[in-house]
C-alpha cells in the first residue's frame, strides 16, 4: 500500500485477483472524478475526521459484483478508513 497513489494501489489489486484465479469478469476498477476535477472523498484516511472530505482531483476504487446478490457487492478502497471491502451501498452513503 502506498497513500495517494490509488491506482497504483488498485493495480496491485487487481494483480492479485488474477494470480488467484479468481473469475476476472466479476471485478472492475472504477475511476471516480468530475468535469471541475474536484472529488469529494469522506472516510479518507488523510482526512482530520470522518466528517471532513478530501478533495482530490480523481480516485480510483476497486469494485467485485456478487452475482448471486448485487446488493452485496463490495468496494474495496485502500484510502479508505472503511472497513477493506465495504458493501457497495454502505460505501456510497457514506
Amino acid at each position: 500500500y502506498t497513500s495517494c497513489y490509488c491506482e497504483e494501489n488498485v493495480w496491485q489489486l487487481c494483480d492479485k485477483t488474477r494470480s488467484e484465479g479468481r473469475n476476472l469478469d466479476d471485478y472492475f476498477v472504477v475511476f471516480l472524478s468530475n468535469k471541475s476535477k474536484q472529488f469529494p472523498i469522506w472516510f479518507a484516511k488523510g482526512a482530520a475526521s470522518n466528517d471532513e472530505a478530501l478533495i482530490w482531483d480523481y480516485h480510483v476504487i476497486y469494485l467485485w459484483i456478487n452475482r448471486k446478490n448485487p446488493k452485496k457487492s463490495l468496494i474495496f478502497d485502500l484510502d479508505s478508513s472503511l472497513k477493506f471491502g465495504t458493501e457497495i451501498n454502505e460505501y456510497i452513503m457514506k
